[in-house]
């Protein structure tokens, strides 16, 4: 297979924009308690991550006088 200089550095580029724009965190630079807490904290099926949004929209909701 050949495999040509632009198309390689096209695929670091892709994989840097994931990383960047996609989010997540690398095994490679975190331990294992640190990628189960990142997956807790973005797991929509977890009643605080639903918790924390319903709280995000309340907070923008005009029309909610509590806040």
């Amino acid at each position: 297979m050949h495999w040509s200089t632009a198309g390689l550095v096209d695929g670091l580029i892709l994989i840097l924009i994931k990383e960047v724009f996609v989010g997540g965190v690398s095994s490679k630079t975190h331990s294992q308690e640190q990628l189960d807490h990142y997956s807790e904290q973005n797991n929509p099926n977890n009643e605080e991550y639903q918790a924390g949004l319903d709280n995000h929209a309340n907070q923008l909701n005009p029309n909610n006088g509590e806040y």
